[in-house]
């Protein structure tokens, strides 16, 4: 989607509540808009990163039907990079990245929700 898309679908729903918006707005502005779900978890308060990902997905779902879309995931809102492991040849991740999409997080600056 674009990032016009994704600010008509976010004025279409009612601003979140406090620990989404504290998500929202802390992947937005990480490195990169880069975080795993654990990170994520910490940083909105949530015990575990299995409510981070229910809370996400759900998000996904609400902004994806706004915009008319049938079936909407989570990939709508971020793009996953795979676990690599650590190695000596290879600095890399443990977890699963999660990458805000860029037209996403304009649209949640330009929409005021962060």
């Amino acid at each position: 989607m674009t990032e016009g898309e994704f600010k008509k679908a976010l004025s279409k729903l009612p601003l979140p509540g406090g620990s989404q918006l504290k998500f929202l707005k802390w992947h937005a502005q990480a490195k990169g808009r880069a975080a795993n779900m654990r990170l994520l978890a910490k940083k909105a308060g949530y015990s575990g990163w299995n409510g981070m990902n229910l809370q996400y997905g759900k998000l996904a779902r609400k902004i994806g039907e706004a915009a008319g879309q049938s079936n909407p995931r989570i990939t709508l809102l971020v793009e996953f990079v795979a676990p690599k492991g650590h190695s000596d040849e290879n600095i890399s991740n443990s977890e699963w990245i999660l990458v805000m999409r860029e037209p996403f997080a304009k649209a949640l600056k330009a929409a005021g929700w962060i």
